[in-house]
């Protein structure tokens, strides 16, 4: 199981001034999956920024992370 992170950046502004926001959609079974929703949540992000604040450019990234098997 995976659970899916999108870091949004404002380009140009400091590097700790980035959000980090956890999917709460998931966990996704497989990593295609996590990836496809990164994708989806980045553009939305993008969009809703877009209206707030046009005309800043921004950067995204994610991740996706394996959970644990737990015990």
């Amino acid at each position: 199981m995976f659970t899916t992170w999108v870091m949004m950046c404002v380009l140009g502004a400091p590097p700790d001034t980035c959000i980090e926001f956890e999917d709460t959609y998931g966990p996704y079974h497989t990593e295609e999956q996590c990836r496809e929703r990164a994708v989806e949540a980045a553009a939305a992000l993008g969009k809703f920024h877009l209206r707030n604040m046009p005309g800043v450019p921004l950067h995204f990234s994610y991740k996706c992370e394996r959970q644990g098997s737990g015990v």
